[in-house]
């Protein structure tokens, strides 16, 4: 159990880091 939440956590973890680049990368070319 403890592995399956850890791998969820990660997994959760690296959608939200996706986004916050995707968000960063469109405001950088917005601001261009």
């Amino acid at each position: 159990m403890g592995i399956e939440v850890t791998y969820d956590s990660t997994e959760a973890i690296g959608q939200f880091m996706g986004q916050a680049i995707e968000l960063l990368g469109k405001s950088c070319i917005h601001r261009r």
